[in-house]
């Protein structure tokens, strides 16, 4: 199943906004849709909002955020997937309500499932009618292993490694798809340690009894996860069990860390990758695909924030790379994200003076291009250094300008503005002192 277009109304900053995604460009990389604007321009809003209505009413996923952003009785999230349309509204009085499907207006939506105050609706055909149906089954009592061929999983680029104490070696007491939905809630460092504990140990015990198949199947479910971080790190990461204390660390040249006192960006990698394929790893799928060929959607909102610029350039190629069957939404203020993949579409939002939002016209992917580029066209900076260099220079060239007029004051103070800004930088010297140059061809002076 794959997004094709959502619709926000009086949502958030929006008005009224829809946004079809371009087709995917790449069959062999995953299909990446990349939101990018000031702050306040909607980014998140649109993340909360298409996994509100993926999830569907089911408490295990969470709308919270979405719900939130709901500013009136005429507020409406649609989402289109194939010829299907989902919905979330909040709940009238009424408790069937009917209005027009955003995506198509002869059809008529109304809102079927409830839950506290809101209400979702799909439309004949929609493929959210199936997994809304699986996590109910599957979470079922007693539970109902239907195979899955969907799925959705939304983090947020949050630290989510806080202390734990592992106490005991047990299988994780919460479903795979609980708060999978909930971005900043999604990563929980008791489950993520108890299925990371039980997977070591049952690689242990296929080893001593002499079931190598066993064993290898535990082995690439840790390996999988060293392999992505280490993708994005560039550098050596082992995941162990620590017995004495009994708890997971991770070893990295050497030195064996407890995953609370990681870096601020090591645990966030760590965290939000290592959550999504444990999750994978536990859902029952249908004709049993490989884990890293199956089709979900992800929702990555700002998992940049903690990271060094290298590590930026690297975090999306990986993920792309490792779900190629997958469709992922990002949001993010970092060029050197935007400019890290080929295959990806770039939606710009604009914020309007009254505080409103709108989306401009998408993008391909800018792989290629300078980051100084990517500033300029998509994120609106054409400003190349710290707001005191540029006021600095703004100042010189109006200085310049009166100096061509004929002022011949201003000659000497453009020498004097010329000679400061040469001691910022190498950089700054090599604009200023050619434009100097000019200027003293132009009056037959001496630079």
């Amino acid at each position: 199943m794959r997004i094709d277009a959502v619709y926000l109304r009086d949502v958030g900053p929006f008005q009224e906004v829809k946004i079809d995604f371009q087709p995917r460009v790449s069959a062999d990389k995953a299909d990446v849709h990349i939101f990018v604007g000031p702050n306040g321009s909607g980014k998140s809003t649109l993340l909360y909002a298409m996994a509100a209505v993926v999830g569907g009413p089911s408490p295990q996923l969470g709308a919270e955020h979405a719900a939130r952003r709901l500013r009136s009785n005429k507020s409406l999230i649609g989402a289109k997937l194939g010829k299907g349309t989902a919905a979330l509204s909040l709940q009238q009085p009424n408790p069937i309500v009917s209005f027009s499907d955003p995506f198509d207006a002869k059809s008529a939506l109304q809102t079927a499932r409830t839950r506290e105050n809101l209400g979702w609706s799909d439309s004949s055909g929609s493929g959210f009618r199936d997994f809304w149906r699986q996590i109910e089954q599957f979470h079922a009592r007693p539970p109902v292993s239907t195979p899955f061929t969907f799925a959705a999983f939304a983090y947020a680029g949050s630290r989510s490694l806080p202390d734990y104490r592992l106490v005991a070696i047990q299988e994780p007491d919460a479903g795979p798809l609980a708060q999978a939905l909930s971005f900043d809630r999604t990563v929980a460092i008791d489950r993520l340690s108890q299925w990371l504990s039980s997977t070591f140990a049952k690689r242990a015990f296929a080893r001593e009894t002499n079931k190598p198949e066993d064993a290898s199947r535990y082995n690439a479910s840790i390996e999988r996860i060293e392999s992505a971080v280490r993708s994005v790190i560039g550098g050596d990461l082992v995941l162990r069990m620590s017995y004495e204390p009994l708890q997971i660390v991770v070893e990295r040249n050497g030195v064996a860390i407890s995953l609370d006192l990681l870096p601020d960006g090591l645990k966030s990698i760590l965290s939000w990758v290592a959550d999504l394929l444990m999750r994978l790893d536990r859902i029952p799928w249908e004709n049993d695909v490989p884990l890293l060929d199956r089709p979900f959607v992800l929702f990555l909102d700002e998992i940049d924030i903690h990271l060094h610029p290298a590590w930026q350039r690297r975090i999306l190629p990986m993920v792309q790379s490792l779900f190629p069957k997958a469709q992922i939404f990002v949001t993010t203020h970092s060029p050197f994200v935007v400019s890290s993949v080929e295959g990806a579409w770039v939606y710009p939002l604009r914020l309007q003076a009254d505080g409103t939002a709108t989306a401009d016209p998408p993008v391909e992917s800018q792989a290629g291009t300078s980051f100084a580029t990517v500033l300029r066209s998509l994120f609106g900076i054409d400003e190349r250094f710290d707001d005191a260099t540029e006021r600095a220079l703004d100042a010189f060239y109006a200085t310049r300008a009166r100096a061509l007029s004929g002022d011949t004051v201003a000659w000497d103070q453009l020498r004097a503005e010329a000679q400061t800004l040469a001691e910022r930088s190498i950089e700054v010297r090599n604009i200023v002192f050619p434009e100097l140059y000019q200027v003293a061809k132009k009056l037959g002076r001496e630079p």
